[in-house]
């Protein structure tokens, strides 16, 4: 069939179908999975007849439904990426539409892997066209409505924008047309998602007879025990939702229940939702996300796993303790011991939460973990209530609102009461700190102007322009002094090209503000103090106390060498070595806090403090 796809599309076409003709289970066990990626191959070779790809697609779909082990393969083998590409390509092509999408469907069904969870969440993210939803309405029009093509119809119909489903219904009657056809659809395929999903593990099935043959269900809960769904203790709950069933599958599992059982809830949301987006352009909440995210909530909160399979390993051990030493009944939230389908109605009252939420925070996609982590907070603090019916719950659950939660994590967040956060906040005190400091330090090596203060022996002061600046390695500090033949053709300040640099190394001490020398005693600067940098350097560089012998002979031969640089240094070097000043406040705190840190000090500036607070505040509202 490969090679002759080369030859034509008939022969491709008739060679596909001799597969396709396969009649039985056994036939269909014994195709190699090296045929089928022959028939992945022509379907790529001649993606572009509808007629070729319908036969492939049909062949892929019977060794999906004889092959209950295999189904991966398939979907592997073509990517879920790829058969949306067929379906926009051939969306006339109502029979390729069908094809492509049953696969999606009974791979999603049969799966009780973890990756059923990406495929729903994957399936939910690609922007189908409105020809989904007109090969919907052709299909259930027919008289015969396979099981596989009626989980099709669950999937487009719940997935579809509110635009394209607009198209299934009149216009005059769209609003409850639409919700009942949803919820007919949702109801009609459901039944052939639990089917398989409960068929694929024994042991699953076998604990659900044991708990629908025991449970009493109250007063309209008789088609949610048809489904499976009946009363249990913590422990066996624990063990039934958190260690045997992946978070995607029961997620679709609880959208089962919220159409079946609890209808109403759902057109309510849809309603919410119609409402909400008719009101402005806004975005419409993903519904297999959501139920994902919520399910992945009520498995933290209710049983404290996350889901995975590897809580569920590690989780063996605190069941079996559960069994053996059952805790006492005030540790477990009531609904688990009053309610007889405790994960399901709280499901449906969290969705009606999720929604509400989602509509008052105005959220779209990319918002759907804060949207998850306020829900969360919602739950935890209405289940401090301990509610023992899902009324009770629902009323707790709507009077706790999306702002009451962002108030509280602001006010958590000012608080010092949280010992995690005042934790978190003294581990970024340092790096927040470093990256002020080489803030300051990229400054300072860009320059700046300051007045250096000289007071000669008349003990007057007087101002001298300089430029200051740090040098790219960090050890130096150079001076520029104003060209005398520039400044006077220019107004401005032109200083020359000689640069005078003094080590770091023989900065003693930095004074800033009113602590500088001489400036508190002179009447003449009092209004200069608060901008005054004062730099005290240490002696001649040769009168270390530390430095030996040999390292003071080599200094004096270096001395010879550079006697006129040594001679501007030696006129720095003085008790009051240099005294600067700026009337810029950015410019005096940039360097008052880059000279202390060069010196080994603190940073005690203003301008520190207030950025050092606003980044730590900054980083601790974003994790």
């Amino acid at each position: 069939a490969e090679d002759s796809a080369g030859s034509g599309a008939t022969a491709a076409q008739q060679a596909v179908a001799s597969v396709g003709s396969k009649r039985g289970l056994f036939s269909w066990y014994l195709i190699k999975e090296q045929c089928i990626r022959s028939v992945v191959n022509i379907l790529f070779m001649t993606r572009k007849d509808g007629e070729v790809v319908r036969a492939c697609l049909k062949v892929l779909l019977r060794f999906a439904q004889h092959n209950p082990g295999r189904q991966n393969f398939v979907l592997d083998s073509i990517q879920l990426s790829n058969l949306v590409e067929l379906i926009k390509l051939h969306g006339s092509n109502v029979r390729v539409v069908i094809g492509a999408v049953g696969i999606i469907a009974h791979v999603l069904a049969c799966t009780q892997s973890a990756e059923f969870e990406n495929l729903l969440i994957q399936l939910d993210s690609f922007q189908l066209k409105p020809m989904l939803a007109k090969a919907c309405a052709e299909l259930s029009q027919e008289a015969a409505f396979p099981r596989l093509e009626s989980q099709l119809h669950l999937l487009l119909r719940l997935f579809l924008r509110p635009q394209q489903r607009e198209a299934l219904v009149p216009v005059d009657q769209r609003n409850q047309r639409e919700i009942d056809g949803i919820c007919s659809a949702l109801a009609l395929a459901a039944s052939c998602v639990t089917a398989a999903s409960n068929s694929g593990s024994s042991s699953h099935s076998s604990t659900a007879d044991k708990r629908q043959s025991s449970s009493t269900p109250s007063s309209g809960s008789s088609s949610a025990a048809d489904a499976g769904f009946a009363p249990a203790d913590p422990a066996t709950f624990m063990s039934e939702f958190a260690a045997e069933t992946p978070p995607g599958l029961l997620a679709l599992r609880q959208l089962d229940y919220l159409v079946r059982v609890r209808n109403q809830e759902l057109r309510e949301i849809f309603q919410q939702q119609q409402l909400h987006h008719s009101s402005g352009p806004a975005a419409e909440l993903p519904m297999a996300s959501a139920a994902v995210a919520l399910t992945k909530i009520l498995l933290r909160v209710l049983c404290g796993f996350n889901g995975s399979q590897a809580d569920a390993d590690s989780s063996q051990q605190q069941l079996m303790s559960l069994a053996a030493v059952p805790p006492p009944l005030a540790e477990f939230p009531p609904l688990l011991l009053t309610l007889p389908n405790v994960f399901s109605d709280c499901f449906v009252a969290c969705m009606r939460t999720f929604q509400r939420t989602w509509t008052e925070s105005r959220a779209n996609r990319e918002d759907l973990g804060t949207v998850t982590a306020v829900v969360e907070e919602q739950l935890r603090m209405a289940l401090k209530q301990r509610p023992d019916t899902a009324d009770k719950l629902r009323r707790e659950l709507d009077r706790v609102t999306y702002e009451d939660v962002k108030a509280r994590w602001q006010s958590s967040l000012s608080s010092g009461d949280n010992g995690a956060l005042v934790y978190l906040t003294a581990q970024l005190q340092s790096p927040v700190s470093d990256l002020i400091a080489r803030q300051r330090l990229a400054y300072m090596r860009r320059g700046s102007e300051f007045n250096r203060l000289v007071r000669p022996s008349s003990k007057k002061f007087y101002s001298q322009r300089i430029h200051l600046s740090l040098s790219a390695n960090s050890k130096y500090l150079m001076f520029r002094l104003p060209d005398s033949d520039l400044q006077s053709q220019q107004p401005q300040h032109q200083y020359s090209s000689t640069v005078h640099k003094v080590p770091i190394q023989h900065l003693a001490r930095v004074d800033i503000g009113r602590d500088t020398v001489g400036v508190t005693d002179s009447r003449q600067l009092k209004l200069l103090s608060d901008y005054a940098i004062q730099l005290l350097y240490r002696g001649e560089p040769n009168d270390f106390g530390d430095q030996t012998a040999e390292a003071a002979a080599q200094q004096q031969q270096q001395q010879q060498q550079q006697q006129q640089q040594q001679q501007i240094e030696n006129q720095l070097e003085t008790e009051i070595s240099c005294l600067l000043h700026t009337d810029d406040a950015e410019v005096f705190h940039h360097w008052s806090d880059g000279l202390n840190r060069l010196n080994g000090g603190p940073m005690r500036s203003p301008l520190y403090r207030q950025q050092l607070d606003g980044f730590v505040r900054l980083e601790l509202e974003a994790r």
